[in-house]
């Protein structure tokens, strides 16, 4: 599995050349990232739309905010407690994680590939 920090997740937004090859080369089933990039993003789309002064500002930055929101739905976001524990448990096995998916994983969703309906926010 690929796990996507904010800023492959924002170069790829962004469409790096680079960036966005290797997600796009990448099967969706091996994608994902966590909710510390989700609560990243989401608050400087919010700070954004708190900054905004005119008309055009206030759109924008509510395009954006959409945009992020519809982007993270078609990733399959990490709860970090999780990420943590298969860290571990890999470090200290030297083996992938096979165990069943624990309780507080039960709301984690696989939605279709990054590059279907991919929204690339006005930055």
């Amino acid at each position: 599995m690929f796990i996507l920090d904010t800023d492959h997740i924002s170069l790829f937004q962004r469409r790096d050349p680079h960036v966005t090859a290797r997600v796009l080369a990448t099967s969706a089933l091996e994608l994902a990232t966590t909710v510390i990039t989700v609560e990243e993003q989401v608050r400087g789309r919010l700070d954004r739309v708190r900054r905004a002064r005119s008309d055009t500002e206030v759109v924008r930055a509510y395009r954006s905010l959409l945009a992020t929101f519809l982007y993270f739905r078609t990733i399959t976001i990490i709860p970090t407690a999780t990420l943590i524990l298969d860290t571990v448990v890999q470090a200290l096995y030297a083996a992938p994680l096979n165990a069943p998916a624990h309780q507080e994983t039960a709301d984690v969703t696989r939605l279709p590939h990054p590059r279907h309906n991919v929204c690339h926010p006005d930055f």
